[in-house]
C-alpha cells in the first residue's frame, strides 16, 4: 500500500461564502483556504497505527552528546514499511483535526493533518510539527 500524508495550515480568514459568490465556490489568491500545504508519499507501507503515547524527540549536541525528551499531548501516526518504522506527529496544541481516506482500487491511503495557524509552529523533523516551546523548551535529558 502507498500512503500519502498531507499537512495543511488552515487560514481562519477564509470565506466559503465569498468563494461561492465570486469564485465559483473555489479558493482564490485573495481568499486562500490554507496558508500552506505540504504533501508527500510513503511507498511500501505494511502497517499504520496511531499509538497513544509520548513522542520521543532526540537531539545531538556538537560534542556528540545525545539528548532526548518526551512530548506529551501529541498525535502520532506510526508507519511501518519494508525499510523500518517512522513516526509522523503533530502537537495537539496546534492540531485542528485529522482526516483519512482509502482508495481500494489504487491501494492508496491518504492521511491529512489540519493545523491551526499558530505563530510558534516549527517542523522539527520531516513530518513532525511542534510548538517552539515543546521543541526547544526544557525537559531534555542526556541519554
Amino acid at each position: 500500500m502507498r500512503l500519502q500524508i498531507s499537512y495543511k495550515c488552515i487560514n481562519e480568514d477564509y470565506s466559503q461564502e465569498y468563494a461561492d459568490k465570486y469564485e465559483q465556490g473555489k479558493p482564490s489568491v485573495n481568499n486562500k483556504k490554507y496558508h500552506w500545504a505540504i504533501s508527500f508519499e510513503v511507498p511500501d507501507v505494511i502497517e499504520i497505527s496511531k499509538p497513544d503515547e509520548a513522542f520521543k524527540l532526540k537531539a545531538e549536541l556538537e560534542d556528540c552528546t545525545e539528548l532526548q525528551k518526551e512530548i506529551e499531548n501529541i498525535y502520532i501516526l506510526r508507519v511501518k514499511t519494508k525499510d523500518g518504522q517512522k513516526d509522523y506527529a503533530v502537537s495537539k496544541a496546534i492540531l485542528n483535526k485529522t482526516h483519512e481516506a482509502y482508495r481500494e482500487n489504487e491501494d492508496v491511503k491518504r492521511f491529512y493533518f489540519y493545523l491551526n495557524n499558530h505563530p510558534d509552529t516549527v517542523e522539527v523533523l520531516k513530518g513532525v510539527y511542534l510548538t517552539k516551546e515543546e521543541a526547544y523548551g526544557e525537559g531534555f535529558v542526556v541519554i
